[in-house]
């Protein structure tokens, strides 16, 4: 009882990160995608969109690391007041630690978006994520009823994350940004700096 609210809670939380990092990124973004697109500057459209995304990952690695060892506190000075209690906060935290891993893939899809809209595509990236979403929903109930409410979390991951893998592939396929001009060796690097951190502050 109370656990999808706990559940809603810590989604509510965690759109804070998503808002800095991904929406209010792909806002700035986007003139600049457009004006390149609208200037045949494709390479350089593919580079800004690639260098863009690495930079918004490597830091959504970095913030995660954070938001996973921060989890308890931030929910307990959020929320806990009233009828939410203590114990209330540790289910919650738990929620919000599994959200924050996806930290990165909402980031950056957010930007792959705003790649087509810059190329005047709005059709791809909607029937795209529609499709991922109808195709989702097998995947939320299987996990929500083997492993509860936590499943739905995993399975908002594991959603977004495919929705990321959709729309850099279906970009790297019209040729417009291609997947071998993203740094991945930094973001490598990065991914572990957050890796390492978050585990030295957790211990």
């Amino acid at each position: 009882v109370g656990d999808i609210t706990r559940l809603t809670f810590a989604k509510r939380l965690f759109a804070v990160p998503i808002a800095v990092l991904g929406q209010a990124t792909g806002q700035a973004t986007l003139p600049f995608f457009a004006r390149l697109f609208n200037e045949k500057k494709l390479q350089e459209f593919a580079s800004t969109v690639n260098d863009s995304v690495y930079r918004v990952a490597s830091a959504s690695f970095l913030a995660s690391g954070w938001m996973m060892v921060a989890a308890l506190p931030l929910i307990d000075l959020v929320y806990r007041r009233g009828k939410f209690s203590f114990a209330d906060t540790q289910t919650s935290a738990i929620y919000f630690f599994w959200f924050s891993i996806s930290l990165a893939c909402w980031s950056a899809q957010g930007l792959y978006a705003r790649a087509f809209y810059a190329a005047g595509d709005t059709l791809t990236p909607m029937a795209a994520v529609t499709a991922i979403t109808a195709l989702s929903l097998p995947m939320y109930s299987f996990l929500f009823h083997t492993f509860g409410v936590i499943g739905l979390a995993w399975a908002s991951d594991i959603g977004i994350g495919v929705n990321l893998v959709a729309l850099a592939c279906l970009l790297h396929y019209r040729k417009l940004v291609p997947l071998d001009g993203l740094r991945w060796k930094e973001l490598g690097k990065a991914a572990v700096v957050a890796l390492v951190a978050g585990g030295i502050t957790f211990e």
